[in-house]
């Protein structure tokens, strides 16, 4: 299941430091804060926690696995699930997103969405994400959200597995 909305604007890793989805800022803020925040205990007994294989693009091979609940969709899924999602490929922030971040309440364009995936350069502060255009960009760092540098972050659409039964 993928969030509709961007549900929060933030970079990547809360500092300038290279990293990658492992020691990222973002997956320490899905998996604690948001999913504790977001989720009842019902609910949270329904998110299935999944193995994600993160490749090392430069070298082609899996780097790491981590365990998530909530997690950013690689560039791998998003072009796998990107047709059943079609209508809902590009992402707009919710309303107090556009507050929390001074966008214009009446903007009715879209917005950059991270991915997990790490860029094509040498920089771990690379990740790839989706433009406004629900194509891949390859290396985003900083991104359109915003021209104030400030407000330069990209929006997250937290993915979870549901368990069914």
């Amino acid at each position: 299941m993928l969030s509709k909305y961007g549900l929060e604007s933030k970079n990547y890793h809360d500092s300038d430091e290279n990293t990658n989805w492992e020691k990222c800022s973002i997956r320490k803020w899905l998996n604690n804060d948001f999913y504790e925040e977001s989720f009842n205990d019902y609910e949270k007994s329904n998110v299935e926690f999944v193995k994600i294989n993160y490749y090392d693009t430069l070298k082609s091979e899996i780097a790491f696995t981590t365990e998530d609940g909530v997690f950013l969709l690689s560039s791998d899924e998003f072009n796998t699930y990107k047709n059943r999602f079609k209508e809902n490929i590009k992402c707009e922030p919710t309303e107090r997103v556009k507050l929390q971040r001074n966008v214009d309440k009446d903007r009715k364009d879209f917005y950059y969405w991270r991915l997990r995936s790490q860029g094509t350069s040498v920089s771990d502060k690379d990740n790839k994400a989706v433009d406004e255009n629900g194509d891949i960009n390859q290396d985003y760092y900083y991104n359109a959200f915003y021209p104030d540098s400030t407000l330069n972050k990209g929006l997250i659409r937290p993915a979870i597995w549901v368990k069914f039964e």
